[in-house]
């Protein structure tokens, strides 16, 4: 079962590959790698999950921030 819409999922794809263009663009930025990492999850059910707690990221943060690696509390 998928959490996140298919809707939802294109959007943050969307929002992933602009970033990552924008953050490649300026250099050397560490956000790159998260933003590739978080591309190569997308598709995968890992993604969407607290790399601390293991907790759900709320659909909204990763609508806001797609290359987040933990939920609000963790942050």
């Amino acid at each position: 079962m998928r959490l996140i819409s298919e809707a939802d999922r294109q959007q943050i794809r969307s929002r992933l590959v602009a970033e990552r263009a924008a953050r490649a663009r300026a250099g050397n930025d560490p956000t790159v790698d998260a933003i590739d990492r978080a591309l190569r999850q997308l598709d995968t059910p890992a993604y969407g999950y607290c790399r601390a707690c293991g907790i759900r990221i709320a659909t909204t943060r990763l609508l806001e921030v797609p290359h987040t690696e933990h939920c609000l509390v963790c942050a």
